[in-house]
């Protein structure tokens, strides 16, 4: 492939010469590389989205009616497990931070949001899959502003500390 409008590799002039780069002639193609491999990424994530709707709705058609409502069942009892999970997380997070009644309120208040939100979004079908992702992460950045702003300096040290227990674990 290439980039036909790159001209900064200077051939040697001389048998003493050497080969050059001009690297401010560089930034250009590197960029342009970036933007068409971004979109290569958003066409595969979008044509997955579309396989797994196609798939699902393949399955969800062969199923007898026992069999959707069994699904659905399933499905419930897997929200119903993660919502005590999350409970746990709190009390646990409300332990170890030290939160005063109204912060626990707030936190309480904020992940409410947060899930609702994320609901919302993948919800969505009218967004594509790429803007589904960037929009799940961009809300779990504003989410985790928000916490830290309602907690203190040692909450917060605290809190990263719990973060990369957390992630030195996960990758164990």
């Amino acid at each position: 492939s290439g980039y036909a409008g790159f001209n900064g590799v200077y051939a040697p002039t001389n048998s003493k010469d050497n080969y050059s780069l001009d690297y401010s002639k560089l930034v250009v193609p590197l960029v342009k590389a970036v933007q068409e491999q971004q979109a290569i990424i958003e066409d595969q994530q979008n044509k997955m989205a579309a396989l797994r709707k196609e798939h699902k709705a393949k399955m969800l058609a062969i199923l007898t009616p026992e069999q959707r409502k069994a699904l659905e069942h399933q499905k419930a009892e897997k929200k119903a497990r993660f919502g005590e999970k999350s409970a746990l997380r709190m009390e646990k997070m409300k332990t170890r931070l030290k939160l005063s009644p109204v912060q626990s309120e707030k936190m309480t208040r904020l992940n409410q949001d947060f899930r609702q939100q994320i609901e919302l979004i993948r919800a969505n079908e009218a967004l594509a899959a790429a803007e589904q992702h960037k929009q799940l992460k961009a809300l779990a950045k504003a989410h985790q502003t928000d916490i830290k702003a309602m907690l203190d300096p040692s909450q917060q040290a605290i809190l990263e500390e719990m973060k990369a227990r957390r992630n030195r674990s996960a990758t164990k």
